[in-house]
This record gives C-alpha cells, sequence and structure tokens, in this order.
C-alpha cells in the first residue's frame, strides 16, 4: 500500500470516528442550542450551521479530548451569531445571563442523561396500555382533548391518569438514582 492509499484510509477512520462522534452526541447539542434560545426552530437553525462549521472543522479536533465540550463551543458561537442577526427583532437574554446558563446547561448535562436513562428503565415498568398512554400524550404532538376523545375517556379523568403515572415514574427515576449513587 503506498503513502497516498494509507492516508485516505487515514482519514476514512477519521470520518467514521468523527460522524459516530458527532451522531452519538447530536440530541445533547440539540438539548444544548434549545436551553439557550428556547425555540424549537432556532435550536434546528442554530444546530445545523454549527454541524457545517463542525464539519469543516474536523480536522482540528484533537482525538484525546472530549469531542461534546469542542462541538458545544461550535454551538454556542452560532448562538452569538444568531443573537446578533435577531438583536433587533425578539427579546433575548443579557450575553452574561447567557453564559451563565451555557455553563450551567454543560454542568447539568451528565445528570440529565442519568435521569433519561432511569426513565427508559422505568418506562419498561409500566403496562403497555401505560406506556401506550405515555407515547400519545408526549410522543405524538396531540393534546389532551384529541387523547381524550380517541381513548372515550374524560379530559379530567386523563389528567389525573396522566398525574400518577408521572408520580410514578419521578418516584422510580429518583429511587433509581439513588441507588446509583446520584442523588
Amino acid at each position: 500500500m503506498d503513502e497516498s492509499q494509507r492516508d485516505i484510509n487515514a482519514l476514512n477512520d477519521l470520518s467514521e470516528e468523527f460522524a459516530r462522534l458527532y451522531t452519538s452526541n447530536q440530541q445533547t447539542l440539540y438539548r444544548y442550542a434549545i436551553s439557550l434560545v428556547m425555540r424549537h426552530e432556532d435550536a434546528m437553525d442554530i444546530l445545523q450551521e454549527a454541524s457545517v462549521a463542525i464539519l469543516r472543522k474536523m480536522g482540528s479536533y484533537q482525538r484525546d479530548k472530549p469531542f461534546l465540550p469542542w462541538a458545544r463551543r461550535f454551538v454556542y458561537l452560532e448562538v452569538l451569531r444568531y443573537r446578533k442577526s435577531k438583536a433587533r427583532s425578539i427579546a433575548m437574554f443579557d450575553t452574561e445571563v447567557l453564559e451563565q446558563i451555557s455553563l450551567d446547561a454543560e454542568q447539568i448535562e451528565p445528570l440529565l442523561e442519568h435521569r433519561r436513562t432511569a426513565l427508559r428503565g422505568c418506562m419498561t415498568k409500566l403496562t403497555p396500555k401505560q406506556q401506550e398512554l405515555l407515547q400519545i400524550r408526549y410522543s405524538e404532538d396531540t393534546n389532551i382533548h384529541e387523547v381524550a376523545e380517541a381513548s372515550g375517556r374524560s379530559v379530567h379523568t386523563l389528567y389525573d391518569q396522566l398525574k400518577r403515572l408521572r408520580s410514578a415514574l419521578m418516584e422510580c427515576i429518583d429511587r433509581q438514582l439513588r441507588k446509583d449513587g446520584l442523588a
């Protein structure tokens, strides 16, 4: 194998590793963006622009350093660009507040990931009907009135059921975090 072929193979290996790192952290980067701008559409636009910048700078990523803080920096810079472009059209946080939110989001993300993992485990302990109710209510962009109508139950009954399910899930998550030494 000649030197140019080795360079191409090394670049392909780096590209695959980088793609894995990026895709495994994409949701976290989205949550970070939305914590700073509060609107889904804006966070998606910011993430798209940050993704382009991240891919352009892929060669400067140091493999021995954590990927997420490096990638977060691109999202933060895109948020600053976004703020500058929207400065006159919408009310925004002061830059110091934005920086504090950014730091808080970075610090709390590991705990949130533990909570999400615990939630997935706790969801498996619910009955299929309970899981379906939560799925319909929270994952399919439906409102409580649509769910009540489709299920033949009253809105009040559904609110009560959802409240009990949320409480049970919170207790389960808290128990799991305590068991894992995280609460």
